[in-house]
């Protein structure tokens, strides 16, 4: 079967309602992983997601369910130790929090959000370092200004590539870390940003 997972595989994609999340949990599915659990405060979404997967790829199964407040990486690490490494595959399982350039391309009245993202860098980084003998990757995506944004339009031609991203640009980038093609990639953050953290330095 084609695709990354070559129908194998599981993922968790967390606010999979709408924007990113729905893209990454779409990417997953064309990408044939073939059991994707969702999760969101917004379960009209999900639904939505789930209708948007099973319509596209009705070989996948999705699992749903209303996420309030989930320490995400706290319990995927619970999770994934109970695991053996796959057949054939080099890792116990992989997990990529997603991030922001605003942590290091500095916008006014940004200092919460920025101080924010800068703790899902640091936290990544930890346990990358601490889960590593475990077998067990943990990485980032560090996205920058995406047409899902208010002010999109104004950031536009402060890239090289002269747009913003889209949520299919980050979904791919999320997936293909996700996948045994980043095998030997931890502790690291991947930028997709067109170029924009060139101004002030990257994450």
């Amino acid at each position: 079967m084609a695709g990354l997972f070559k129908g194998g595989g599981t993922a968790l994609v967390t606010g999979a309602a709408a924007g990113i999340g729905q893209a990454i949990a779409l990417a997953f599915a064309a990408e044939s992983c073939l059991q994707i659990a969702i999760g969101d405060v917004n379960t009209d979404g999900l639904d939505k997601t789930q209708q948007l997967i099973a319509s596209e790829f009705p070989n996948v199964t999705v699992y749903t369910g209303r996420l309030d407040v989930f320490l995400c990486e706290r319990a995927q690490l619970t999770q994934i130790l109970k695991q053996d490494v796959p057949p054939g595959l080099k890792n116990r399982g992989s997990i990529v929090n997603v991030t922001s350039v605003c942590q290091t391309v500095l916008r006014n009245n940004y200092s919460a959000f920025a101080a924010s993202k800068g703790g899902v860098l640091a936290i990544t980084k930890c346990d990358a370092y601490d889960y590593g003998p475990d077998n067990i990757r943990v990485n980032c995506v560090a996205t920058g200004i995406t047409s899902t944004a208010d002010d999109a339009g104004v950031f536009a031609e402060k890239t090289p590539l002269r747009r913003t991203g889209t949520p299919n640009d980050i979904a791919d980038a999320i997936v293909w870390l996700s996948s045994p093609k980043a095998s030997f990639i931890t502790g690291t953050t991947l930028t997709v940003d067109g170029g924009y953290n060139l101004r002030n330095g990257p994450p």
